[in-house]
């Protein structure tokens, strides 16, 4: 009787030891946007969605939509805060290995310039940004740890100063660290 309940005992702990382990087999990651100094006293920019293309031990190729926090963005604010908004908080990505591109897609309306001289503008986005800007991260990432993505977005300031101000996205990637 005692042989068995050992036996079960050190099933349920070497169970316990899997689970356990299996709990943390994918990473995380966390997207953070910054902003380059921007011209005008407002720059407001709708971001409808961020997608994730990542590989797997199955996949070269995978697009995960991100559940990001969505809506109106103010470059200018983003840039004179010196701090990174987060615009996705910590999410698991199941499986993923490397981190291959990001592609962030902007709203069509809704989006704004305040000038120097106080007028505000509808702000147009470009096709690009409508479409979708994408961003290679390339990048292999190890199971089980958390990853920040500081993104840092830019705007073509010779098309903000067009008669109608149009706003054409350019995303870099300020740095992907691993968060301890």
């Amino acid at each position: 009787m005692k042989k068995m309940i050992d036996k079960i005992a050190y099933t349920v702990f070497f169970a316990a030891i899997l689970i356990s382990c299996k709990k943390d087999a994918s990473p995380s990651i966390e997207i953070a946007i910054a902003a380059d100094e921007v011209y005008h006293k407002n720059v407001s920019v709708d971001i409808k969605e961020v997608w994730l293309n990542y590989a797997t031990k199955k996949s070269n190729s995978e697009w995960m939509q991100l559940e990001i926090q969505s809506g109106l963005y103010d470059l200018a604010d983003l840039y004179m805060d010196q701090r990174d908004t987060i615009i996705l908080p910590q999410t698991v990505i199941e499986d993923a290995q490397t981190l291959i591109q990001l592609r962030m897609i902007f709203g069509a309306s809704g989006n704004t310039v305040i000038t120097q001289s106080q007028d505000t503008l509808d702000l147009n986005i470009s096709n690009n940004g409508l479409s979708g800007v994408k961003v290679g991260i390339n990048r292999k990432i190890e199971a089980g740890m958390r990853y920040d993505l500081r993104l840092a977005l830019a705007g073509d300031s010779t098309a903000l100063f067009e008669p109608v101000p149009l706003f054409d996205p350019i995303i870099r990637v300020d740095s992907l660290t691993l968060n301890p």
